[in-house]
């Protein structure tokens, strides 16, 4: 059982901004086996989710703090519309691919740009089902 915490711990941290994988783990239980691969699949989605609402989370009260301020001569708001515009434009549809190690910081300026909390989660968990899932699958 001890396992399946640390598949959990460790999918949370690879969704936050840390970087770090969890692809020799999954490795390791697939190869040594006498494990429950759907049962650790779940889990790793479960932990992995929860650090991507922990990230987009963070980018929204990022934005928070960032509209209350009233000194705008660092981070005008054109330059933010202009990054908004780009983000939505270009960066969007990378995140279902948020799991990739060097990619996970998207989930925080979607956060941060405004994407709706739906669309942004929805999208980064199809894309940890698909990653996570490919286990059950690959020969």
């Amino acid at each position: 059982m001890s396992v399946y915490i640390d598949v959990f711990i460790e999918s949370v941290l690879v969704s936050s901004i840390i970087p770090f994988m969890s692809d020799p783990s999954f490795s390791a239980m697939r190869l040594f086996g006498g494990y429950n691969m759907p049962l650790a699949t779940v889990i790793a989605v479960f932990g992995a989710s929860l650090g991507a609402v922990f990230n987009f989370m963070l980018g929204s009260w990022v934005l928070k703090l960032y509209r209350k301020k009233n000194d705008r001569k660092y981070f005008p708001i054109e330059k933010y519309n202009k990054f908004r515009h780009i983000f939505f434009k270009y960066f969007i549809i990378l995140l279902p691919f948020s799991w990739v190690t060097l990619l996970d910081f998207l989930v925080f300026f979607a956060g941060f740009f405004g994407v709706r909390a739906k669309l942004a989660l929805s999208l980064v968990i199809a894309g940890q089902i698909i990653h996570y899932g490919w286990y059950l699958f690959a020969v």
